[in-house]
Order: structure tokens, then C-alpha cells, then sequence
């Protein structure tokens, strides 16, 4: 999301966010919350980061941890009539077809191909009734560095704007208690990427 950030930051961008699930399994082991309270608060935690970023947001109600048992027909056709109302000019999404250590999620490659459908010309096969798009999305697929069509440098500067963050936006996620544990997974994580570039 911070990459996010610095795209609309550096554009004229007006984002809206677009969430498939509440997040409603996005709890941790030791939580006492049940899936409809973390829900809320995910539901929360995203429509405060997308106010943060000037944006709009639609959290649609599709089974967290379960897109991918989702016929991908009924999740595009939930998804491009929103992409059609909002004229879009671009999509960004995780690319469904590139797995890396810690971070790949059956939802996230889900998602990712919804995107990819989305952003066809023509998409008659899932919306018989519309006509196709006059103008064809630009993708932006998170991937690894060294696959990026588009890419941004990586900097300290950034590494602490995304732990403000995921702090301020998505406490239930990345709680302070566990700060270390998660800063260091991102780190490594992106030490990974560069050794593959």
C-alpha cells in the first residue's frame, strides 16, 4: 500500500480501493475475537487507510481465505461493473502468478486474476449484457523487482512510511507488540527480492 501511496502522491490519481473480503479471518491465534468482530475492525482499518489517501472504498462480502473456491466468473462480474462506473485508468493488484517466500496468499492470486480480467478490452464472455470497454485499464501487478513493469525505488525514507503505516492503518494486522517481528519480515522479504534481481 505505501507504493500506493507514493503513485497517487506523485499523480493526479483519485484511488478507489476495492476489497474482495472483509478480512474476517485475518485473526491471530491468540485473539479472542470472533470473525464478525475482526470484520468490523478490518472494515474500519480500511476505510481510515483509504481516507488517508483521498480515496473511495467498496469492501464487497466474498468468504475470507476463500476466493479461490469462488467461481472467477462471479468475481468479475462483481468487480468490472465498478471498473466501468469509475472509468478507470489503471488497476493495481498482487500478480497471481508469482509466488515468493511468506507472502504468497490464495486470496492475493486470487485477487490478482481478477484484476487481469478486469482489465481486459473484452470481457463479453462474463458481462454479455455490456458492451466492451472503450479504453483498456493500465495493470500494476506487485511482483518480484525484478519482473516490475513499473517500478519505484526502494529507500529507507519508504521502509519508515510503511511502518507508520501499517501501524496507524492496520493495527489488528501489525500490532505494536509484535513490531519487530513484522518489520523484519518485510525486511527480509524485500532482502530476498534483491537477491533475485
Amino acid at each position: 500500500m505505501e507504493y500506493l501511496t507514493v503513485f497517487v502522491e506523485n499523480t493526479n490519481a483519485h484511488p478507489l480501493l476495492i476489497f474482495l473480503t472483509a478480512g474476517e479471518f485475518g485473526i491471530a491465534a491468540d485473539s479472542p475475537l470472533t470473525p464478525e468482530e475482526m470484520a468490523l475492525i478490518r472494515r474500519k482499518e480500511a476505510e481510515q487507510a483509504a481516507y488517508s489517501l483521498g480515496a473511495s472504498v467498496i469492501i464487497m462480502s466474498f468468504p475470507d481465505s476463500g476466493l479461490s473456491f469462488i467461481p472467477l466468473e462471479k468475481l468479475v462480474e462483481a468487480v468490472m461493473p465498478i471498473i466501468r462506473e469509475h472509468e478507470a485508468d489503471g488497476i493495481f493488484s498482487f500478480d497471481p502468478f508469482v509466488t515468493a517466500d511468506l507472502i504468497d496468499h490464495p486470496d492475493h492470486n486470487v485477487a490478482g486474476q481478477v484484476a487481469r480480467y478486469s482489465a481486459m478490452a473484452d470481457v463479453k464472455y462474463f458481462l454479455p449484457e455490456s458492451k466492451a470497454l472503450q479504453k483498456r485499464p493500465q495493470l500494476y501487478l506487485l511482483t518480484r523487482p525484478n519482473e516490475e513493469n513499473h517500478t519505484l525505488p526502494h529507500t529507507a525514507e519508504l521502509d519508515q512510511r510503511r511502518v507508520k503505516y501499517m501501524e496507524k492503518h492496520y493495527p489488528s494486522q501489525f500490532r505494536p507488540e509484535k513490531r519487530e517481528e513484522w518489520v523484519t519480515f518485510f525486511d527480509s522479504t524485500i532482502e530476498a527480492y534483491e537477491r533475485v534481481r
